[in-house]
């Protein structure tokens, strides 16, 4: 028999294939109405030196906590790309250096919700042995983007938002402090986020800078897990960390409002803080001898 490639030598790629839907394409990206049928393909390479035989389908995306999409895995269901779309054959084999095209059809539901939809055509080389508890299921995928044209809504949330502070071990510096915060896409449009926070000591005192930047790519119904570590705090006893995030609307124009959080930390020295603990000893010591005597 000949020999066939295994999940540890595979190389391959997934490629939106050239025809009237473009050329060069990096991924597929579509506008459709609902009821609307899109015709497409996909060309996969095999460069290893072996036959290689894949799987093909469809799975819905979502945005990982740490900000990657990713797909759903094969046994869990999708409600959106992954049903919408119907590839050809269910496998394929490719012969060493050549390439295969893969038709497959994407259907929108006539009451597909507006908005974005966003999953991936999916190869994948599963290889297990008898002899192993472990199999190996390696994925490849090239990216699916629908926009469903109606009301597009650009929202977000934030929930889970702590304060962590760390103090230095010298009594005259600053230490460092830590926001972290979940942020969730409660709207139906893909967006990132402008990012702000700022620290507020007593008496309106500021003991950190504050700090901006930009979330990654949001899909709609997923959350992100931002952690935003801030240098140079002082320890002025209770600190009180704001951060403002204003969701932006991929492809759409207009301000949205901004989501807004909060939380507090002690902020303060622990060397100062071990002094004021053994001064406070020292003290109870002194008021029990002067009790029993």
């Amino acid at each position: 028999a000949a020999p066939t490639a295994s999940a540890e030598t595979a190389a391959w790629s997934v490629k939106p294939a050239d025809n009237d839907h473009g050329n060069g394409r990096a991924n597929y990206a579509y506008t459709a109405e609902p009821g609307q049928v899109i015709e497409d393909a996909a060309v996969i390479s095999n460069y290893g030196a072996a036959p290689l035989t894949l799987g093909v389908s469809a799975a819905d995306g979502f945005t990982t906590a740490d900000g990657l999409l990713d797909l759903v895995t094969s046994g869990t269901p999708s409600e959106g790309i992954g049903v919408w779309t119907t590839v050809g054959p269910s496998s394929v084999t490719v012969a060493p250096n050549a390439s295969v095209t893969v038709p497959f059809t994407l259907t929108v539901p006539a009451d597909a919700r507006p908005g974005d939809h966003v999953g991936g055509l999916v190869t994948s080389l599963r290889s297990a042995s008898e002899s192993e508890a472990l199999s190996i299921d390696r994925r490849l995928a090239s990216k699916i983007a629908v926009r469903v044209p109606g009301t597009l809504t650009v929202d977000a949330a934030i929930t889970d938002v702590r304060l962590d502070y760390t103090g230095s071990g010298n009594p005259f510096a600053p230490g460092t402090a830590v926001l972290s915060y979940r942020l969730a896409n409660t709207g139906n449009a893909l967006i990132y986020a402008r990012e702000q926070v700022l620290l507020a000591g007593l008496f309106g005192i500021v003991p950190g800078a504050a700090l901006s930047g930009e979330t990654p790519e949001i899909l709609p119904g997923s959350s992100v897990v931002r952690s935003v570590e801030i240098p140079d705090v002082w320890p002025l006893f209770l600190t009180r960390a704001g951060v403002d995030v204003t969701p932006i609307g991929i492809g759409i124009s207009g301000a949205a409002e901004a989501a807004h959080g909060s939380a507090f930390a002690w902020t303060v020295s622990l060397v100062w803080t071990a002094v004021a603990l053994l001064v406070l000893a020292g003290a109870g010591v002194q008021v029990w001898r002067a009790v029993a005597a």
